[in-house]
């Protein structure tokens, strides 16, 4: 398929005093493609081209050795989507990283929290006994 237009700083159907038909783009208006990425071989992302009829810009090329990636190149660079697709049926049964860490996160504050409060109330317990002690042995100076 073709490039979506979204017609900017021009109004069909003229444009720049001649006929432009119905559903077309100016020649000389912007044209907004869809956003959408595909991911390179090399792990790189490149998004689409207004200019080039909104096909992807070309990927990165590779050459042996240059140390940037390890291990097979796929022969077919996939987009975003569908890569996400891919990986959400490869792991439909496991909970994405993000929620893990969020529930790591969670613990260790309330571990952290919880601990924090103990020692509070150990301080105020030591302070309070520290200063019945001395009351009973503090100088008279009346």
């Amino acid at each position: 398929t073709g490039p979506q237009c979204y017609i900017m700083d021009c109004a069909p159907p003229a444009c720049e005093n001649y006929y432009v038909p119905e559903g077309e783009c100016c020649p000389r208006c912007p044209v907004a493609c869809t956003k959408d990425a595909k991911i390179c071989p090399d792990g790189s992302v490149v998004g689409r081209d207004s200019r080039n009829n909104c096909e992807f810009f070309p990927c990165p090329v590779l050459t042996v050795g240059d140390g940037r990636r390890h291990g097979p190149v796929p022969e077919k660079a996939e987009t975003a989507s569908e890569r996400l697709s891919r990986l959400a049926g490869e792991f439909p049964d496991h909970p994405s990283t993000a929620v893990l860490i969020f529930l790591v996160a969670a613990v260790t504050g309330i571990v952290l929290v919880i601990a924090l409060l103990v020692y509070l109330i150990w301080l105020v317990r030591v302070t309070l006994a520290a200063m019945a002690t001395n009351k009973g042995n503090a100088p008279n100076t009346a």
